[in-house]
């Protein structure tokens, strides 16, 4: 349900001596979104201005990122010590790791692995 709609759904509710947690059971929505359209109505109670949701812009941020020039330092860094952890990476590159992971995974298309330690056989222990 779009913010528009729900609130012109709720508006009817929130005047009402219900809480906003009895409201939310009732109309089988989420706590949080009931809590939000309440404070907004008691907000702009007198009002006649049209209630709708801040929303947050895209900044298109992980796009930026994923430029040539980031991958090709990401991949030399790679290059020449594969065996430098993410965290060291995303710290240089000063980004998230998750970041860094989908980059390695989805652009430079590596995979990471752990380097598990084995038991060296050596001839005495075969001739036993």
């Amino acid at each position: 349900m779009s913010t528009t709609k729900g609130r012109q759904f709720l508006s009817p509710y929130v005047p009402t001596a219900c809480s906003p947690k009895e409201i939310a059971d009732f109309l089988k929505n989420s706590l949080r979104t009931v809590q939000g359209i309440t404070k907004a109505f008691n907000e702009n109670k007198n009002s006649e201005v049209e209630l709708s949701a801040a929303r947050r812009v895209h900044d298109h941020s992980e796009s930026q990122l994923r430029s040539e020039p980031f991958l090709e330092e990401l991949h030399s860094a790679v290059q020449d010590d594969p065996s430098t952890a993410i965290q060291s990476l995303a710290a240089h590159m000063k980004v998230s790791t998750c970041m860094i992971e989908k980059v390695i995974h989805e652009n430079l298309w590596y995979k990471s692995y752990v380097l598990k330690m084995r038991q060296h056989l050596t001839d005495s222990m075969r001739a036993k």
